[in-house]
């Protein structure tokens, strides 16, 4: 017989509950042979079972959970009902059925860490079986954070038996709810070998996440015991709920000469031609991948030519300043030719390896050969081209500390991880993940994280890593093979220009996503979920980077930037459901999601406006995963008759709308305009996917009625209703 299972909390980490706020408090009620009273603590556990049809009655199911130095004991799940709880299906599996139980557990003040685990059976007469069995999850824990803790920290609270020369003291922090530390000790004479000195043992280390060293120039994440390698950055969550912070500055202070001018442009769309025509690269080459982008309507607007232009000896050296014989024009020659054949393209870029002098190379060469940015392996002064530059292999302690570090300019593009290796399947998830971590350190630098190149074609991981990129904040290169594109892919990630339709714009969220748990494992057995924003809109993307199904229930608190009393629906990307409409006030509204290997989906969370009978808002561009991101901006307003939604786009594509008694509506009741021109009525559609969705073509209105912008690169859109 088919069942599986899941839990909230989540089995397999630690949840730390800040204090009783973020306890459950009911009317009277009994459990055991206990009277709660809303004056007890409590703490809401949700269980999912997820069996066949035939065989959903008669369940029984527990939690088991106990302290340490105390005996384990069960307690019971009881149904939920449909006013205590919703929970929307996200996977919804045929011939298989979701049964929801819930369970008010009692804390009586206790601050020790709560452990739990889940068994549940067919039937009263039925053996138990133990989610561990099913899913290999480790237990749960619930971390009940004192209010006197944080009040009452200090250095010998955090770490035990440092050395003797070690000294920490507190300074002033700029952030309430944060004590700040200044740790140091004194270098010894160097000799030949290492020195090191300690500061002592994390006390309660209930998890830890370390950014280490793998090689010269690349850094992941560390999640097991093995901590080894030089690390940045190291966080730790105690048994307390307290969570540290370590970062290694070293001796490398930034020093405060050094300035970054200019901007990288990382709206547009990228080719990249490192894997997508090999190490065989010609100027033909160059320009039939490009030619056959244009032909499938893919209108990339920045161009980066990878190694292997260069004229090199025998010895791989470069040998002169000029492109090798398989450029018969040079790159001057290349570029125009480029230029003169593909209008949208704006920008060109090379990479290269050259350190020069003290302040790099003079950029004369490559600016007089049509190139306009670059793609270096050593950190060079981004005014040379405006901005317009890529540090790849960048991640060491000499860049971080001395360029990155002060955020005095214009945010520049860095490279967040190791290459890309589309031919090693095994390398791809790790990469998603590494990335997805490595946006924590690179969060708090002067930069951009670039996810580095990917191919829309590849087999079963393309789309993991368009919306990985989607989600990261970063640019976005392709380097497809000639023939070789997945436009649906291509279509996620990107939409026509308003000011200029026969060009693509990325659509990004505008700040860097940042994991929700940092103490997530690479094959852990649980989700990856990475979360930002765009204006009033909140994205999170789950990723599944283990080696089995895992499935998890969301809540509608994860997701960033949400107001306590605003209303909010969820849609899910891949379906185009729409869950909701509900408030962060309560954690009442939960979304189940199941992911297979390598499976991941798009949620985004849109405020909605209750206008008397109904309620309407934006949901973006439908067709995109951040289709947030093509909204600049809207409003809602009413004459007491007409309820009027204007929207301001930067993109074009199919423009969502939540109306929710769009179900008893007609089509012909609607008026849409776009530029304060009338849409057609073609244009405009109930989805297909949800009942209070309605969909407006604005691309398609665009192109029909002939429109143009004389130079804004903005329109409006507007949709009256009664």
């Amino acid at each position: 017989m088919y069942v599986n299972a899941w839990l909230s909390p989540c089995l397999g980490t630690s949840t730390v509950l800040e204090n009783s706020c973020d306890a459950v408090r009911t009317t009277n009620i009994r459990l055991n042979n206990v009277l709660l009273t809303p004056e007890i603590q409590q703490v809401r556990f949700v269980a999912v079972l997820e069996v066949a049809e035939y065989a959903r009655n008669n369940w029984i199911v527990e939690l088991w959970y106990g302290r340490k130095d105390c005996e384990w004991e069960s307690a019971a799940f009881a149904q939920a009902s449909a006013t205590d709880l919703t929970v929307h299906d996200a996977s919804k599996h045929m011939g298989l059925e979701k049964l929801i139980y819930t369970l008010n557990l009692p804390n009586f003040g206790n601050s020790s860490p709560l452990k739990f685990t889940l068994r549940f059976k067919s039937d009263i007469n039925g053996p138990w079986i133990w989610i561990r069995d099913q899913t290999h999850a480790e237990d749960g824990q619930i971390i009940f954070r004192q209010p006197t803790v944080a009040a009452s920290i200090t250095f010998d609270h955090l770490f035990s038996e440092p050395d003797t020369n070690f000294s920490a003291k507190s300074i002033a922090s700029q952030t309430p709810g944060v004590d700040v530390f200044d740790v140091s000790a004194p270098a010894p004479a160097l000799n030949d070998e290492w020195s090191s000195t300690s500061m002592g043992t994390p006390t309660a280390l209930e998890h830890f996440y370390a950014l280490v060293n793998i090689v010269t120039l690349t850094h992941c994440s560390r999640k097991t015991d093995d901590l080894t390698g030089k690390a940045p950055l190291t966080r730790i969550l105690c048994r307390q709920g307290v969570a540290i912070s370590l970062w290694d500055h070293g001796s490398h202070r930034p020093p405060q000469r050094w300035n970054l001018y200019g901007g990288i442009m990382v709206r547009w769309v990228g080719i990249l031609h490192m894997n997508s025509l090999g190490r065989e690269l010609t100027q033909d080459r160059i320009l039939d991948s490009l030619q056959d982008l244009h032909d499938n309507g893919i209108f990339v607007t920045t161009v980066i030519i990878d190694d292997n232009w260069q004229s090199l000896d025998n010895k791989m050296r470069w040998d002169k300043f000029e492109a090798n014989e398989y450029f018969p024009n040079g790159l001057k020659g290349l570029t125009a030719e480029i230029r003169r054949r593909f209008k949208h393209i704006k920008h060109i870029a090379v990479w290269h390896a050259v350190i020069g002098y003290w302040e790099g190379i003079a950029p004369e060469f490559l600016r007089d050969s049509g190139i306009d940015s670059v793609k270096c392996i050593q950190n060079k002064r981004a005014e040379a081209f405006f901005g317009r530059v890529i540090y790849c292999m960048a991640m060491v302690p000499q860049i971080f500390f001395h360029s990155l570090l002060h955020k005095n300019g214009p945010a520049v593009l860095v490279r967040n991880s190791d290459d890309f290796y589309p031919d090693i399947p095994d390398s791809h998830l790790w990469h998603l993940f590494c990335n997805a971590m490595n946006n924590i350190f690179t969060n708090h630098l002067n930069c951009l994280p670039d996810w580095d190149m990917f191919q829309t074609s590849l087999p079963v991981y393309g789309g993991v890593h368009a919306a990985g990129r989607c989600i990261s904040g970063g640019p976005i290169y392709i380097t497809d093979s000639p023939g070789s594109h997945s436009v649906p892919i291509l279509n996620q990630m990107s939409a026509a220009s308003v000011r200029e339709p026969d060009r693509l714009i990325v659509l990004r969220p505008s700040r860097i996503s940042l994991p929700l748990d940092p103490y997530v494992a690479y094959n852990g057995n649980r989700l990856l979920k990475l979360a930002t924003i765009f204006g009033s809109t909140s994205m999170l993307a789950v990723f599944n980077v283990s080696s089995c199904e895992n499935s998890e229930l969301i809540s509608l608190l994860e997701f960033r930037g949400l107001k306590e009393k605003t209303l909010y629906v969820v849609r899910q990307q891949s379906t185009g459901k729409i869950f909701g409409p509900a408030t962060t006030a309560t954690d009442n509204t939960l979304v189940s999601l199941t992911l297979a290997v390598a499976g991941w989906e798009f949620l985004s969370a849109f405020p909605v406006q209750s206008r008397g009978s109904f309620e309407v808002g934006v949901l973006g561009l439908v067709s995109q995963l951040a289709g947030a991101a093509g909204v600049v901006d809207s409003l809602v307003a009413d004459d007491g008759k007409v309820t009027a939604v204007s929207v301001t786009v930067k993109a074009l594509g199919v423009l969502g709308f939540y109306i929710s008694d769009l179900k008893t509506r007609k089509i012909d009741d609607l008026f849409v305009t776009i530029a304060n021109t009338p849409v057609p009525v073609h244009t405009v559609t109930k989805s297909q996917m949800d009942s209070t969705v309605l969909e407006v073509d604005i691309e398609t209105a665009w192109r029909e009625k002939g429109l143009r912008t004389r130079w804004s690169n903005e329109v409006v859109v507007k949709l009256f209703l009664e």
